[in-house]
């Protein structure tokens, strides 16, 4: 039989092909080649000769091709930065960022090896992307510049930097007269912005990621029982399964960043510096482990601090499992952007500090917890856990009514 393919099928093969051009050589990574200098700097401009970080998670960790482990930026401070120069002109692709933590940071590309005429990469100023993160460069260049505009001092942040090109002097154009960048028109997704594309006078096309949004999921939910059902995306396969009642939602999200594409986002007031590397990370609170936790900031605890979960649609609240180590009173909030209206309180009195509160009847996006105490001291959260389901009447089947 035979199958005509769908217009997303069509797309994706269209924008593969574009993503793809025919460079002289297959790009390599600059980053990783012996002709390349790399050398590290403080935010004024003193050269470190490869120092300023330590903690057994030095500068090579960036270019060792290991996505597991970063590097920890000591002294190198916020504003310091590390330049690759690659000894001669290429064609620059994309540069690959893997980051582990949140920590901003900046990118430039430098068409000569001499002077500043740093050039910033498009839409990779002050930027944060966890994971990796490949930014459209197509031009010809000499160096690039990484800029820890957040160091992190503490926290081996940035695992990979991988510089993608081809020697110049091996093209047969460099692709110097590119047309203006122009948007692909239904190129976005659920989780990707939409694809820019320029077009070199040679013919050569290029995409790029825009420096727009991701559509994030349309929900539409069906009840097909009381408390039972589906979550489901109109515009791509992603579901949330619930046709056997309430499931732990935080399993579908988990810390937020700048990009909603997630069912949850979680995230928190505050936390105490340097504290991301030392054991309380964010990612913590829903990591599994009752060892380990966040803390906050703020020496006030509840009184300041708080961790929320957005939810990306309206849920039928059953559930919230909260374990607060230091803490005396757990209050739970309905949250909608502006106003906290309480829903749960309880007081602790042993350990271990583990809460749950029930619900029948609340229907929620978002939802805030706080911990407070007679101690002043800050706010530790081991784990959460938010179980819901669908909310609503049971959808109705459609009708079909045949016309004789």
């Amino acid at each position: 039989m035979k199958t005509t393919p769908t217009r997303s099928i069509l797309l994706a093969l269209a924008l593969a092909a574009l993503a793809l051009p025919s460079f002289a050589a297959e790009p390599v990574n600059i980053a990783r080649l012996q002709t390349t200098t790399i050398k590290s700097y403080d935010s004024s401009g003193t050269d470190l000769n490869g120092g300023g970080f330590g903690g057994g998670s030095p500068m090579e960790n960036m270019f060792d091709g290991d996505l597991s482990n970063g590097a920890r930026a000591t002294s190198i401070g916020n504003g310091g930065y590390v330049i690759l120069d690659f000894g001669n002109p290429y064609f620059v692709s994309t540069i690959d960022i893997t980051k582990l933590y949140r920590y901003k940071y900046s990118l430039y590309y430098s068409p000569s090896s001499s002077g500043d005429d740093w050039i910033p990469v498009p839409y990779a100023l002050n930027v944060n992307r966890v994971d990796t993160k490949q930014w459209g460069v197509y031009a010809v260049a000499s160096r690039v510049k990484f800029v820890f505009e957040q160091g992190g001092s503490f926290v081996p942040d940035v695992a990979e930097l991988q510089v993608w090109g081809v020697l110049a002097s091996e093209m047969a154009c460099l692709h110097s007269n590119l047309s203006t960048w122009t948007e692909v028109a239904g190129s976005a997704t659920c989780t990707k912005p939409a694809l820019e594309m320029a077009t070199c006078s040679c013919g050569e096309k290029f995409t790029r990621e825009s420096n727009g949004e991701p559509l994030g999921h349309s929900y539409k939910i069906k009840v097909t029982q009381p408390g039972k059902g589906y979550f489901s995306c109109r515009r791509c396969n992603f579901s949330i399964d619930c046709s056997d009642g309430p499931v732990d939602l935080t399993s579908h999200g988990g810390m937020a960043f700048d990009k909603k594409v997630q069912f949850v986002d979680m995230s928190v007031s505050s936390t105490r510096e340097n504290e991301e590397y030392y054991g309380k990370s964010i990612a913590n609170i829903v990591d599994n482990n009752l060892d380990s936790q966040w803390v906050s900031s703020s020496w006030r605890g509840g009184d300041a601090d708080y961790v929320d979960f957005r939810l990306g649609t309206d849920v039928l609240l059953t559930k919230v499992e909260v374990t607060l180590p230091n803490q005396d009173t757990l209050r739970i909030y309905d949250y909608d952007g502006t106003k906290e209206t309480k829903v749960f309180e309880e007081v602790m009195d042993a350990a271990p500090k583990t809460m749950t509160a029930e619900f029948s009847d609340l229907v929620t996006d978002a939802i805030r917890i706080r911990g407070f105490n007679n101690r002043y001291s800050f706010m530790y959260v081991s784990e959460v856990r938010v179980y819901g389901t669908v909310p609503g009447d049971v959808t109705p089947e459609p009708c079909f009514i045949f016309m004789q």
